[in-house]
């Protein structure tokens, strides 16, 4: 080498030890470590680093190539350089194939979340941030091994004003689920089985050993496994633990459900340990009216009391479904001189269930029971839920008695709160109200007249509530329940059903709704800190979208005027009792806001409430047994502890994401049933009905039974679709077929994939269209699509002159 080459490579020498050490004095020192370098490589990850950090805009690989002077057949040991720093978090890639310093941008914390679809997001703990963030995508290639669940740090790119933010996770920071189900697929050559996840979510394949398996697993079958530290590339390791059994079984559907959601199943030891102090409460209770004749009826307390009062001679009754155990509220209705009084005793929890014990500790933990087909995850042990607070018939139990006097116009005169004691006349089922009721069949009926006198008050007066609501505003939804057909002794599904709805459900509910207003009246007036129930009114966006959709239907003339939330009871009403009336129903309530509980006052809009509490089910909500203790408390008696301030908005938080996750437990037990119902039906034919339009699929639900699936576009080989989202409708450019909400069709079973929850139909006929309709439909589909690529035209050359006049005024600086 000659010497000025020598000074010269020198020079460059000194300068980049100089940029080196500015990065070290300024940089984390994780930006300088032996792993920036690839081993096997010449090329220096501190070079780069250096170069990015000095860098005023993000460098391609072909830049990085050009300012580092490395010849072009190294630029794949490059791209292995970038990808080691790019997942030790120190260099990002960027849109476009750019790579940039991670340190100037802004990292945070949050929770990893993949949707259905294979999207994936990180919702941000906002408490940990310096400004706000929504939701930040995450692209599959910059996940770095994150799962649902996990707990990450990422970066956030910087993107333009109103544009969704982006990101890439460069750490996870917890791992939520120590625990994953797989489904058995095959041998592996090395030993041990080949799995897939049962959760779609988590798009990654284990190899498992079952050396601590009883028995080898067979194919399909689902096992229990916790996954190995070690984790290169999608193949991961896992050690079997125990095996569910085969994917057909009931029982092993809701065992996957309540491991994917983490539904706590077993209470621990030292919460039944409690059991021995409920005992004794339960014992001193009964005891203090055991040979006690029952208090004459005048000389109940005519006030709200902190006293407990002898309600044993009220003729009080549970009315439940056929399978429950936890009897909770129980009501009896006696006719006035001005109308009615409701008398409505709800098991008294509070009692047994201390605030601040180990009892109240799991019971907030779990927020709320979990329904399944085949079993119940209860908020509280069964001692208490199944016994010592259920209202079970003939036996003596505390309760919080609420008394209301109505006149004959259903207005409310009175209202009395206290604690008291009951024993239940009778348990009773819808059914068995139902064929009193309807058809005056009293022969399995607990008491016989003497009961059916009782219910017959109670349905007057449950009318004129619901009449008086519905002319309030209130919200009247037609959906019927979805019930599974179990073979107890296979546990195989075999069918499924829309439960039946009786009066005898909506007599329960008038009478609960008017207690839980009573309440949150009463607490309010109070001053009382306690948790209300808000349902806020839909914005006007939902509003806009729905009532666009509404003006394709036959109701189209009850819409007049600008869309008005108000209006949405009288078009439920018009819609009762015709063709569309679950369509209708179903549409309105997507339109809908999320209900949840609050500290603050709010108005419930779907009951058109001004003030609302849960109040009737503290079995099985903790938002309910909170609300009795704020009662007991704003009654005087002052050793209930009652949370309030930040105290109070954390249990809402607590209470409102428990509840959201039943609900999502209890839509995926639903559709895995679902699809154990279909499996093996491929090919079957069945009428279906239009349920939702997107612009890749529509979705159906057959009319036989409940169960949703879709058709893809893909399958509709004779034509190609345009996609109206105002009118939500598929208009075939060519053929002129024309696809909408509430259409009936026939469809065929294409597949059934329990992994994906999914269930796919083919169209297999719709009802002809006639010639004269074919044109209008063609004409229809072709304006559309002229107008759409219109404006697709007008935009693309609004965004080339404006990128035209951007580039002028740039040369002209």
């Amino acid at each position: 080498m000659k010497r000025s080459q020598h000074r010269s490579q020198k020079t460059k020498d000194n300068t980049l030890g100089q940029k080196t050490s500015k990065i070290q004095k300024h940089k984390p020192k994780s930006y300088i470590t032996r792993q920036s370098v690839q081993p096997g490589s010449k090329i220096n990850g501190l070079h780069i680093l250096s170069l990015l950090y000095n860098s005023d805009h993000p460098l391609s690989s072909n830049e990085i190539i050009t300012r580092l002077k490395i010849t072009k057949q190294k630029k794949q040991a490059l791209e292995l350089v970038l990808n080691v720093l790019q997942k030790q978090g120190q260099i990002v890639c960027t849109k476009g194939e750019k790579w940039a310093i991670a340190s100037p941008m802004q990292k945070v914390i949050g929770t990893f979340v993949v949707q259905r679809s294979g999207a994936a997001f990180v919702i941000v703990d906002q408490q940990n941030t310096q400004k706000p963030y929504s939701d930040i995508f995450i692209r599959p290639e910059l996940q770095n091994g994150a799962w649902d669940g996990d707990k990450v740090q990422v970066i956030v790119y910087p993107t333009k004003h109103g544009k969704n933010f982006e990101g890439q996770v460069v750490q996870i920071l917890e791992r939520p689920r120590k625990e994953v189900i797989v489904r058995v697929s095959q041998k592996h050559e090395k030993g041990g089985v080949v799995c897939y996840p049962v959760d779609s979510k988590l798009n990654v394949l284990f190899i498992v050993d079952t050396s601590k398996l009883p028995e080898k697993p067979i194919e399909n079958e689902l096992l229990v496994i916790i996954p190995t530290p070690n984790t290169n590339g999608e193949l991961l390791m896992g050690i079997a633990q125990y095996s569910l059994g085969v994917e057909e079984d009931v029982r092993v559907q809701e065992k996957v459900v309540k491991l994917n959601y983490n539904i706590p199943c077993e209470f621990p030891l030292h919460v039944l340990k409690e059991e021995n102090v409920a005992k004794d409460l339960f014992i001193k209770s009964k005891a203090v009216f055991y040979n006690v004749p029952y208090q004459k009826y005048d000389d109940i307390s005519q006030c709200s009391t902190a006293i407990r009062q002898d309600l044993r001679v009220i003729d009080f009754v549970t009315i439940d479904g056929e399978d429950a155990k936890d009897f909770d509220d129980a009501i009896c209705v006696y006719p006035t001189d001005i109308g009615w009084d409701l008398w409505v005793a709800i098991a008294d929890v509070s009692h047994f269930v201390r605030a601040g014990s180990l009892l109240d500790s799991e019971a907030l933990a779990r927020g709320n029971s979990y329904y399944f087909p085949c079993s119940v995850e209860s908020m509280l042990p069964e001692f208490l839920s199944n016994d010592f607070c259920s209202l079970k018939p003939k036996e003596e139990r505390l309760v919080m008695a609420t008394k209301i006097s109505f006149d004959n116009d259903g207005k409310t005169k009175n209202v009395i709160f206290f604690p008291g004691v009951i024993s239940s006349r009778a348990r009773l089922t819808y059914e068995q109200v139902h064929l009193a009721l309807e058809v005056k069949e009293i022969s399995r009926l607990p008491g016989g007249i003497d009961t059916l006198s009782m219910l017959n008050n109670a349905s007057e007066l449950a009318k004129v509530l619901q009449a008086n609501r519905i002319k309030r505003g209130s919200l009247e939804f037609d959906l019927p329940e979805t019930r599974f057909l179990i073979n107890k002794a296979t546990r195989r599904v075999i069918g499924v059903i829309r439960q039946e709805r009786f009066f005898s459900h909506q007599l329960i509910e008038e009478l609960m709704l008017a207690v839980n207003e009573a309440v949150a009246t009463f607490l309010h007036d109070k001053q009382i800190p306690f948790l209300y129930r808000i349902h806020p009114e839909p914005d006007i966006e939902r509003l806009e979208k729905l009532f666009r959709i509404l003006a394709t239907t036959d109701l189209a003339c009850q819409l007049s005027g600008s869309p008005d939330a108000k209006k949405l009871g009288g078009i439920l009403e018009e819609a009762e009792n015709t063709p569309q009336t679950f369509l209708i129903s179903r549409m309105v309530l997507r339109s809908m806001m999320q209900a949840k509980y609050s500290p603050e006052p709010g108005e419930h809009f779907g009951l058109a409430s001004p003030l609302y509490c849960h109040f009737t089910s503290p079995i099985r909500r903790y938002a309910d047994l909170l609300v009795h203790r704020a009662v007991k408390f704003a009654l005087g008696d002052t050793q209930k502890h009652i949370p309030f301030g930040q105290q109070l908005f954390s249990i809402a938080e607590q209470c409102n994401s428990h509840e959201r996750v039943a609900q999502e437990a209890e839509r995926e037990i639903t559709k895995r049933l679902s699809c154990l119902v279909l499996q093996g039906d491929e090919g079957k034919i069945f009428e279906a009905i239009v349920t939702g339009i997107t612009d890749f699929a529509f979705f159906v639900e057959l009319i036989s039974m409940p169960i949703e699936g879709m058709v893809r576009l893909a399958s509709l080989k004779d034509d190609w679709f345009e996609y109206n989202q105002d009118r939500q409708e598929l208009l075939g450019v060519r053929t002129g077929k024309r696809f909408y909400l509430g259409q009936r069709l026939t469809v065929k079973v294409s597949s059934v994939n329990i992994l994906r929850l999914e269930i796919e139909f083919e169209l297999h006929m719709m009802q002809p269209t006639s010639g004269e309709n074919i044109k209008k439909g063609r004409t229809k589909a072709r304006n559309y699509y002229r107008q759409k690529e219109k404006v697709r035209s007008s935009n693309s050359s609004f965004r080339k002159r404006k990128k035209k006049s951007s580039s002028l005024h740039q040369k002209g600086q």
